[in-house]
């Protein structure tokens, strides 16, 4: 019998705070904060308690887990890569437009 899947709707629009976060990515908070420390993510608010998350940090962690678990990228590497890929869809946005 085939695993049902299920997802999580992403919103901009939308914040969550650490538990939230940790809940929806499967983490534990200490690899939030190991996050926030290689300035892969910008939490609003002053502490931890008071933190907000953006959808965008969702999928930072998502995809920083996939690289850690899929192809042992530690965690400098993985923050380099999101910074690369970044950067990729920046210059690939720049393209589509001018091209229109």
């Amino acid at each position: 019998m085939k695993e049902k899947e299920t997802g999580v709707v992403l919103d901009d629009n939308v914040s969550y705070d650490l538990k939230e976060l940790c809940k929806v990515c499967k983490v534990k908070d200490d690899l939030v904060f190991d996050m926030i420390n290689e300035g892969m993510l910008t939490p609003l608010g002053d502490s931890p308690k008071s933190w907000k998350f953006s959808a965008t940090s969702i999928k930072k962690i998502q995809v920083a887990v996939r690289l850690q678990e899929d192809l042992g990228v530690n965690l400098p590497g993985a923050a380099l890569a999101l910074d690369l890929m970044e950067e990729l869809e920046i210059l690939r946005a720049k393209i589509g437009g001018e091209r229109e």
